[in-house]
């Protein structure tokens, strides 16, 4: 019988009900579905076929060789939010080179389209309209590396010409997490004082 593998990084039940009736069709025609899933529970309602709960933790390396143990003839991702589909395009390049075909966007497109920054520069140079904004980086307002005095004067500059209210959003979280709103300079300022530990895009 035929293997195939769904990764997946999140509950399982979001994905109700595709994921059963895929699942189902598959084994009409003779295929076998596994479900190797870093988040949530899976019982035989959520998932009917093979399932493995590994660490949340687990490595692009260590999540490849799960899937070839148990035999796989070729692998979805199906996983969220970006961390994880990093994970993922990762491990399809390491299942590829195994020889286990693995449906994923690649990872070198994946590093573009999981950070917000990137991917804002990538629709610019594809001609679409995006926001105006900056990137903030976490590292010069913590002060951590080179010291540069003029980093916030310089992003106050940058927002005074955009223009309120601006958006503040981590470079590389999801689903809404960490958003935060500026109405004015005020509120910049009280931002920059307490800055996101990770990097973010400020813009329109």
């Amino acid at each position: 019988m035929r293997k195939i593998a769904f990764l997946r990084s999140v509950g399982i039940q979001r994905a109700d009900p595709y994921i059963q009736q895929a699942v189902r069709r598959l084994a009409a025609d003779g295929i076998e579905a596994g479900l190797f899933h870093t988040g949530g529970a899976a019982g035989d309602d959520d998932f009917p076929g093979y399932r493995e709960r590994l660490d949340r933790t687990v490595t692009p390396r260590e999540l490849a060789d799960a899937v070839a143990a148990w035999g796989a003839d070729a692998a979805v991702s199906i996983s969220l939010p970006c961390e994880n589909a990093l994970r993922d395009a990762a491990a399809k390049a390491f299942l590829d080179a195994e020889g286990i075909p693995t449906i994923m966007t690649p990872l070198a497109a994946t590093m573009l389209l999981v950070d917000k920054w990137e991917t804002k520069r990538l629709c610019e140079q594809a001609g679409l309209k995006v926001p105006d904004g900056f990137r903030t980086d976490s590292d010069l307002l913590a002060g951590r590396g080179l010291p540069v005095p003029g980093y916030r004067d310089a992003l106050r500059v940058r927002a005074e010409r955009i223009g309120y209210p601006l958006m503040s959003k981590p470079v590389w979280d999801s689903t809404s997490m960490g958003i935060r709103t500026l109405h004015g300079a005020a509120d910049l300022d009280a931002y920059l004082a307490s800055p996101p530990e990770v990097s973010a895009v400020v813009e329109q």
